[in-house]
């Protein structure tokens, strides 16, 4: 017994010795080893870490689910070691400032969003071997606006973004990786270093793009590094230098409407600057962020959106620059997102186009241009539609674009497109003159009656949007029920906001139900009667004089300002400077009483060209 023991022992042994050398030989068939002369490379912390948990998966026989997930990050890996050996011929960026601080809090979520998808695949090694340079050359850094932990604790409030699939043209994976590529690629025109200079020397011209294209995320404030915006003292090295701009970055747009929704800061309004003869201002809303959100209506639509998150609450009017400088949450990365994601109609969100959720109008369409493509994403920042620029690295605008997308779509390994559908040049109906409803506007078919005001879909657009059903998604389409009510409750808050700067308005008056609409015939009568001489230049039929009725100038004078009317021998001529009185460029307005309608005026404006 004892000597049968040891003979099946034996055998035991002999083929567990066998079992693990053909393991090791499996392990390792075709491979080849380096020379003796050359040592094995040693993989680097961050990818034996990401190594082990995808060795750790395959112990447990994988759900079809998580063997695709699974073979996402194993190409994610191989992906970053191959682009790896391309950053290390990268050199250095030009760095500004001081660099970050040694301590700080970081970026965190108040609301603590759950985790998304795509920070199953898009890693902190991937964002920073993307973007080296970030933050003027000093590298993604968590007390800088440009990090990784900044960019998944934004990604959280969006959770479409790189995780939903809508389209059949290409597959999951692929437009996960499209979304992202489409969004960093507008971050390098906006934001990037665009260094040229890197195709100078004895690089070669794939080295030099492979450095060119991670250059994104460098620059904080529009036109920097050193922004012309900034106090000369203050340029912009260190994200607290936009807290003052110089009269050319206030980019502050008004009208009744928008004065009305997005007022600039009324602290700047009431003249309280820090020193009066600095004269600089706080109320700034030039160019910041990612994707550079700019003047105080994008602003102010970016503060709606976040004070509609439960438990947030931000004022961007008051205080534009928390753009760069809040980290909890972080918005510097965040504002961007919502710009990419947020359509504005008549233009859809970007990611809607790249997703192919976005309907062009039956022109387009027969042109080639609908579905998941990236050519009209470029006319939703700056219109432009040049095209592709034949050398590398071509010039800015649509053309940087375009290779940024292409080069990111490599990295991850998806296909960009058609090269025609990458441009919006030949795209026959472009999206500002698409026929749709587009905002909310008080029906003026029922304000005479005795009824409460009601707000309808309107084909111009506005601050409060309509988002028509036949042309976004159902996520938009669900908040027109509250921008209705929200155009209502600003008829009765504010009446004069119907008017309009330029747009001479019928004057209604309908009593009942508690609604009185004063939409007035002008807002700012810019004029003056001193200024009757620099008509003399215009057309004759401009210069005639014009008469109305003398009961509309005395209702005029009674509801405005007494000097908002040019002369006092004129009951009702308006002459309204365009583009400033020595342009010699106006708008000449007639008022008169209807003959069909009693009570009712009609305005006709005309300009030196009889346009």
């Amino acid at each position: 017994c004892v000597r049968m023991r040891f003979f099946f022992a034996g055998v035991v042994t002999v083929l567990l010795l066998l079992s693990i050398g053909v393991a090791i030989g499996y392990a390792f068939r075709g491979r080849a080893g380096p020379p003796e002369s050359i040592s094995p490379p040693t993989p680097p912390d961050w990818l034996r870490k990401h190594v082990i948990s995808v060795e750790k998966k395959k112990v447990k026989p994988p759900s079809p689910s998580d063997s695709d997930e699974e073979e996402e990050e194993k190409e994610e890996i191989d992906n970053s070691i191959k682009k790896n050996s391309s950053i290390s011929k990268c050199p250095a960026s030009l760095r500004f400032g001081k660099g970050p601080p040694k301590t700080c809090r970081g970026p965190s979520d108040p609301l603590k969003k759950p985790a998304s998808p795509l920070e199953k695949w898009f890693t902190m090694e991937m964002f920073e071997d993307l973007f080296p340079f970030a933050n003027l050359g000093w590298g993604p850094h968590r007390c800088f606006p440009y990090s990784y932990e900044a960019f998944v604790i934004a990604a959280r409030y969006f959770p479409q973004f790189g995780t939903t699939s809508t389209n059949k043209m290409y597959s999951r994976r692929e437009n996960h990786r499209r979304d992202l590529s489409a969004f960093f690629a507008h971050a390098v025109q906006e934001t990037g270093e665009n260094n040229a200079g890197l195709y100078l020397g004895d690089r070669s011209e794939k080295e030099a793009t492979d450095c060119f294209y991670r250059g994104g995320f460098y620059n904080w404030f529009e036109g920097g590094p050193t922004s012309s915006f900034l106090d000369p003292k203050n340029p912009g090295y260190s994200p607290e230098d936009g807290e003052k701009c110089m009269m050319g970055g206030r980019y502050c747009a008004e009208s009744a409407e928008l004065n009305h929704f997005f007022d600039c800061s009324k602290k700047e309004k009431n003249g309280e600057r820090k020193n009066k003869t600095e004269r600089m201002y706080t109320a700034c809303y030039f160019g910041r962020g990612a994707i550079q959100i700019s003047y105080n209506y994008n602003y102010g639509m970016f503060q709606d959106w976040l004070n509609e998150q439960e438990g947030l609450e931000v004022d961007l009017l008051s205080s534009p620059n928390l753009v760069m400088t809040k980290l909890d949450p972080p918005l510097a990365v965040m504002a961007s997102l919502w710009f990419y994601m947020t359509p504005q109609p008549p233009k859809p969100a970007m990611h809607d186009i790249v997703m192919g959720d976005w309907n062009s109008g039956e022109t387009n369409e027969e042109a080639g241009y609908s579905g998941p493509i990236f050519g009209p994403t470029s006319l939703i920042i700056n219109n432009e539609c040049n095209g592709e620029d034949e050398k590398n690295p071509g010039g800015p605008g649509e053309s940087r674009r375009i290779k940024a997308f292409k080069w990111f779509c490599e990295y991850f390994g998806v296909p960009p497109g058609e090269d025609r559908m990458l441009t919006c040049k030949d795209m026959p109906v472009k999206l500002d003159m698409i026929p749709q409803k587009m905002s909310y506007q008080p029906d003026w078919s029922t304000t005479w009656r005795n009824q409460s005001c009601e707000c309808a879909p309107a084909t111009y657009g506005g601050m409060i949007s309509y988002f028509d059903p036949d042309f976004y998604p159902a996520r938009f389409v669900a908040f027109n029920a509250a921008n209705k009510k929200k155009c209502e409750d600003s008829v009765y808050s504010n009446p004069k906001m119907m008017n309009s700067d330029f747009a001479p308005l019928a004057a209604y008056f309908s009593i009942g139900a508690g609604c009185i609409i004063v939409a007035a015939v002008m807002n700012k009568f810019r004029a003056k009667k001193n200024r009757l001489d620099e008509y003399a230049d215009l057309p004759e039929a401009v210069k005639e004089p014009l008469q109305g009725k003398a009961s509309v100038k005395r209702w005029i004078t009674a509801h405005f300002h007494p000097n908002s009317i040019d002369s006092e021998e004129e009951d009702a001529l308006f002459n309204v400077p365009l583009n400033g009185p020595a342009a010699h460029e106006y708008l000449t307005v007639r008022i008169s009483e209807t003959d069909d309608i009693p009570g009712i005026y009609s305005a006709v404006a005309t300009t030196p060209t009889q346009k």
